[in-house]
């Protein structure tokens, strides 16, 4: 299953919309017999933006199902079995989720890593990093190629290419909780 969250940063470079996350074929719940046409989904969808998969083509309220309630759908005219493959793809109707965590950290001269440390623990290490190193300082800048080598819940660590040649580069850095729903 894949879930989509985009969000907006103020101040930051980072420019996604804010709150909408999606669920991309995700199980569709309800008995596979020949005869039940009521499924749903695992969480509450946005009304109008919801389609189905069924054995890999798409369906569509209201010409292939009813949006009967607010995780629920009723398939006009076809009675699933256990040989069909059922996904959904919907807009969630409530994005729950942490707050974005970011930071600029100094980055040490000479130093071949960096460690960032969370100042506040993150639920587990199901998280995305975005990173990038500056140097608003320095006339001859060198390019470093960086690495996120281990995370933990309570932060990750860089590598750089080389080691860092001044003491004016900063990581910058944007950490962004990845979720998990039942399904």
């Amino acid at each position: 299953m894949i879930v989509l969250k985009k969000q907006r940063f103020p101040g930051s470079q980072v420019q996604l919309v804010v709150s909408r996350c999606m669920g991309i074929s995700e199980p569709l719940i309800g008995e596979l017999n020949g005869n039940n046409q009521v499924f749903t989904t695992v969480n509450n969808y946005t009304s109008g933006r919801i389609s189905i998969l069924y054995n890999g083509q798409a369906l569509h309220s209201p010409d292939d199902f009813i949006e009967t309630g607010s995780n629920e759908i009723t398939f006009i005219y076809i009675k699933p079995t256990i040989e069909d493959n059922l996904k959904v793809t919907y807009e969630y109707e409530d994005c729950i989720g942490g707050v974005p965590v970011s930071g600029n950290d100094a980055i040490a001269y000479g130093s071949s890593s960096h460690t960032v440390v969370f100042s506040t623990p993150m639920a587990t290490v199901n998280y995305v990093v975005y990173t990038s190193i500056t140097n608003v300082i320095d006339a001859n800048l060198s390019y470093y190629s960086e690495i996120i080598t281990e995370k933990t819940v309570n932060g990750f660590t860089v590598d750089f290419s080389g080691n860092i040649d001044s003491d004016n580069y900063v990581l910058e850095w944007v950490v962004l909780e990845l979720f998990n729903y039942a399904g």
